[in-house]
C-alpha cells in the first residue's frame, strides 16, 4: 500500500483532471492500455472498491497497489502531464518523492 499525504493527493488529483471521474484524457480502453503498460489489470475487481470510473479506479489503486507501482504511475502520468506542456506538476512534491521510491529500488 502506498503512502500518499492528503494534500499530495489533492495536487494530483488536480493536475490529473480527476474531477467528474475522469482521469487525464484517457478512454476506458486507454487507462486499461496505459496500466497493462506497468503491469496492472485496473479493471479488476479490487479497483472497482470506490465505484467504476477512471478516477475512483486511480485512487483505488493508490490505495491498494504498492509504492514502486504507484510511484511508477505517478512518474508516467505526470510524463504525459508535462508533455502536454502543463505546468502544475512542477509545483507537486510528490513527483520527486516518486522518482526517489523508484530511484531506491532500482538499486536494491
Amino acid at each position: 500500500m502506498a503512502n500518499i499525504k492528503l494534500s499530495d493527493k489533492k495536487l494530483l488529483e488536480e493536475a490529473f483532471g480527476m474531477n467528474n471521474g475522469y482521469v487525464l484524457d484517457f478512454s476506458d480502453k486507454s487507462f486499461a492500455e496505459f496500466f497493462s503498460a506497468i503491469g496492472v489489470d485496473i479493471t479488476d475487481e479490487q479497483y472497482l472498491k470506490n465505484g467504476t470510473s477512471k478516477a475512483n479506479r486511480l485512487r483505488a489503486f493508490w490505495e491498494i497497489a504498492n509504492e514502486e507501482l504507484v510511484a511508477q504511475s505517478i512518474i508516467e502520468m505526470a510524463d504525459l502531464v508535462i508533455n502536454k506542456d502543463l505546468s502544475l506538476l512542477t509545483r507537486t512534491p510528490v513527483l520527486p518523492a516518486a522518482k526517489q521510491i523508484m530511484d531506491a529500488r532500482r538499486y536494491d
